[in-house]
């Protein structure tokens, strides 16, 4: 494992450990600011935030930084860190145990990921990639399934779009949850075979999937736009796509 894993897992570890230490809701959920991406800024995003933001400091990291509530931070590097120091912030707040922070190592877009990292803040599991290496969940290697037996991942108004309709005909189990990092890590690991964020109201941003994205091409998935065509975002945090994740051809192939 290369050491700015070591790193990362380290920061998620310190994330996890603050949020127990924490008060526990409403007061995660109190809105201190704006951020970068025109969305409220919560007390618990901003906590996850500075943790990580301090780790790069320290370690005196040679990469830009987006981020979601700081937005672009030009650290004068050719590199960038794309992250979300929380991904899924309602989960945390209702107790359910499907959020993350997710980081990923860009170019000047996505697909120009080297590394991708996503953990599950509420159990410390984590999955990452690295690019030409393959991709892992802990020290075990990854594979998306090989099969499609309908297990899909929908975001939340699926039923009312006609692509979402066209895909509930090849689904068997359907859930929604709300955390598309983990999602993605989840179909690269095997235990899905569809992520889809579709419809106007389940527009993504860089930083939800970035590390994700990363990790499931490298899982052997394929990722793409609405329309079929290869998914890809700049580092520009304001921006959203919908975005379907396949774990193989022949589903992609039935889909378009």
């Amino acid at each position: 494992m290369d050491t700015i894993f070591e790193l990362f897992i380290s920061v998620g570890i310190e994330i996890m450990e603050k949020i127990e230490e924490t008060e526990s809701p409403p007061s995660w959920m109190e809105i201190t600011g704006m951020g970068a991406d025109g969305t409220p800024t919560r007390y618990i995003d901003k906590l996850s935030e500075d943790i990580f933001l301090k780790a790069v400091d320290e370690n005196d990291l040679p990469y830009n930084i987006v981020s979601e509530e700081a937005g672009f931070i030009d650290r004068h590097f050719e590199k960038n860190l794309v992250v979300d120091p929380l991904d899924g912030t309602f989960n945390a707040q209702a107790g359910i145990p499907f959020y993350s922070i997710s980081i990923a190592i860009t170019g000047s877009t996505i697909t120009d990921s080297e590394k991708g990292f996503v953990m599950n803040l509420s159990n410390g599991e984590y999955f990452y990639s690295d690019k030409g290496k393959g991709a892992y969940k802990l020290s075990r290697k990854i594979r998306t399934s090989g099969e499609s037996r309908g297990h899909f991942s929908f975001s939340s108004s699926y039923a009312s779009d006609p692509l979402g309709k066209k895909l509930l005909k090849h689904a068997t189990k359907i859930r929604t949850l709300g955390c598309a990092s983990l999602e993605l890590a989840t179909l690269a690991s095997g235990g899905i075979d569809l992520v889809a964020y579709i419809g106007k109201n389940n527009l993504l941003r860089n930083i939800d999937v970035a590390a994700g994205i990363a990790i499931v091409r490298e899982a052997g998935g394929i990722v793409t736009e609405k329309d079929g065509s290869p998914f890809n975002m700049d580092m520009n945090v304001s921006t959203r796509k919908n975005m379907l994740a396949f774990s193989n051809e022949e589903l992609l192939k039935v889909t378009f």
